[in-house]
């Protein structure tokens, strides 16, 4: 494995209490190989920096972002800024005038030390806890080496370590963390390779080979299952899906995530339609009849 001097996040998000067991800091890696409909952190799909432009919070009188856009990808509108995304080159000199944070630059490089002076502010926490870091995303494993040093360091301070992964990657990718990974947080969406594709943008094969090499190897790990109205919410997906997972012999809980509308706004920040914004989440009714679907991967079943 080789060493990296930085690698791309979007934030660390301290106090983290659905991210594994105990209190933790949850570090959101930029990257991943999938674009689910649904997702609820589409600013870290891409895996380098982005603009986000928030209109609503705009004075656009100002005009202090389109002074200085050298490929003039922002233009004055009567009282409105236009945004030609086609045009920006990510230079973010706009993100340093604006003075109300209506245009924002989301994803930055940092080192395994930056990271660890943050989460290091909460060390009593995990430890009254049993807590401690969670890498999350988008996908931590769509950049390997930076996740194993991360993941190294924060056992040899004997944190509890948690990656949160759909395992769409490589093989060896899953392998090299493994050895630092108390826990792994393994999402499956769906069971059948053509639905999973309509939805994701990818196909499941990586994903679920590397959920039962997991298992071969008896590594310790958490199904987790995004339920998804139009999507796997239905008896028939569920139960695909609850029979694989019983294969799964080291899989320790199933954790049911219900569809929520929370990342709507950011969709709009990015430029982005939200292919999902007329779908309404699932009453609580719907969500106990899925979870006795799925108790019959004999597995204990959690709603987050």
């Amino acid at each position: 494995m080789r060493t990296v001097a930085a690698g791309w996040i979007t934030k660390i998000q301290r106090f983290s209490i659905s991210d594994g067991p105990g209190i933790r800091t949850t570090v959101f890696f930029k990257g991943c190989s999938l674009r689910c409909r649904w997702c609820a952190n589409p600013e870290t799909q891409a895996a380098s920096a982005e603009l986000v432009y928030h209109a609503e919070q705009c004075v656009a009188n100002c005009g202090a972002c389109v002074e200085v856009c050298t490929p003039s990808a922002l233009r004055l509108d009567g009282r409105r800024v236009i945004l030609a995304r086609e045009d920006c080159n990510r230079c973010f000199r706009c993100v340093s005038v604006c003075p109300t944070n209506a245009l924002l630059a989301v994803g930055h490089e940092v080192s395994v030390e930056q990271i660890l002076e943050t989460v290091a502010r909460d060390d009593a926490f995990y430890r009254a806890s049993g807590g401690g870091i969670t890498l999350s995303g988008g996908e931590p494993l769509a950049q390997p080496a930076f996740a194993f040093e991360l993941l190294a360091a924060s056992r040899q301070r004997g944190w509890h370590t948690v990656v949160d992964t759909a395992g769409d990657v490589e093989w060896a990718a899953v392998e090299e963390i493994l050895q630092y990974t108390d826990l792994l947080l393994y999402d499956i969406k769906h069971v059948d390779d053509n639905r999973h594709q309509a939805g994701t943008g990818a196909r499941n094969t990586r994903s679920l080979q590397n959920a039962e090499r997991l298992a071969a190897l008896g590594c310790p790990f958490a199904v987790r299952v995004p339920l998804i109205p139009g999507f796997n919410a239905d008896q028939e997906s569920l139960e695909g899906i609850a029979a694989f997972v019983a294969k799964l012999r080291s899989a320790h809980y199933l954790e049911i995530v219900p569809y929520h509308r929370l990342g709507q706004p950011k969709y709009a920040g990015l430029g982005r339609s939200d292919e999902m914004w007329s779908q309404a989440p699932l009453d609580r009714e719907h969500l106990h009849a899925s979870a006795q679907i799925l108790a019959s991967a004999n597995l204990p079943i959690r709603i987050a």
